[in-house]
């Protein structure tokens, strides 16, 4: 059965910029965020090419499928190569002349469902919906949209029984992302019907979670989680730094 994501609250975003300007290297944070029990985690990376980013993608997977580790690895960026993806990790080609990766199925059959896309709503006029939504009914690879308001939401309507989850927001202001719209009027009506989970995004700490806490009491809201970019990182990068973090974001 595919597993729920929320069960882990924390929705790690690990942002190829923020690395940079912290002096940290993306690759090994990726690895302690497995190691420090993250269950899921995407990949942002609007500095590097398409060709870097994806070997940064298969090496981060590759990794994981050799730690038989079962967190989610989601793609955001380069959506029009996405259907070509789904068939390279299917074939289990990650890093096939590279002895620390493993090159045959029966590793990720595990964990078939722990990879997975993000879209923005942009990135939807990008991707050739009908091949990829039928690749998802046939794998069951995760998939998640943004969404900053009821317009958007209204905008995916057909999408909807196919999505393992949206991000909302932005919810406070956000280092990562200046220019991004802001959540419209937040409305519980409509985000108390989502049947699925929700990731609340945007500026989110451990100063100001707890207002996302309190609005998810309001409506009796059960599955949801934090998209955290920067805050994950204000302590350091390593597994114990995470791990004190995550223990602070029950």
């Amino acid at each position: 059965m595919k597993k729920r994501l929320t069960q882990n609250r924390v929705y790690a975003i690990c942002d190829r910029e923020v690395c940079l300007d912290k002096n940290i290297d993306t690759l090994e944070y990726c690895k302690n965020l497995i190691r420090a029990g993250v269950k899921i985690i995407q990949l942002r990376d609007k500095v590097s090419n398409e060709a870097k980013y994806w070997d940064f993608f298969y090496q981060v997977l590759g990794w994981r499928i050799t730690q038989q580790a079962d967190t989610v690895i989601i793609a955001n960026e380069h959506a029009k190569s996405w259907s070509r993806v789904i068939d390279t990790i299917l074939k289990v080609n990650l890093h096939k002349n590279d002895q620390n990766y493993h090159n045959h199925l029966a590793v990720e059959e595990k964990h078939q469902y722990n990879f997975g896309f993000h879209a923005g709503q942009g990135d939807l006029k990008s991707i050739d919906l009908p091949n990829f939504m039928q690749k998802k009914k046939k794998w069951g690879f995760y998939f998640g949209v943004s969404v900053h308001n009821y317009a958007e939401w209204q905008n995916i309507e057909n999408l909807r029984q196919d999505l393992d989850y949206i991000g909302y927001g932005r919810m406070f202001t956000s280092s990562t992302k200046p220019t991004a719209l802001e959540s419209e009027n937040i409305s519980t009506d409509w985000l108390a019907h989502v049947d699925f989970s929700i990731y609340f995004i945007g500026g989110i700490t451990l100063e100001n979670f707890n207002q996302v806490d309190s609005l998810c009491r309001e409506i009796a809201r059960k599955e949801f989680g934090f998209a955290i970019t920067s805050d994950l990182l204000r302590n350091g990068a390593s597994v114990d730094d995470i791990k004190k973090y995550l223990a602070k974001v029950k």
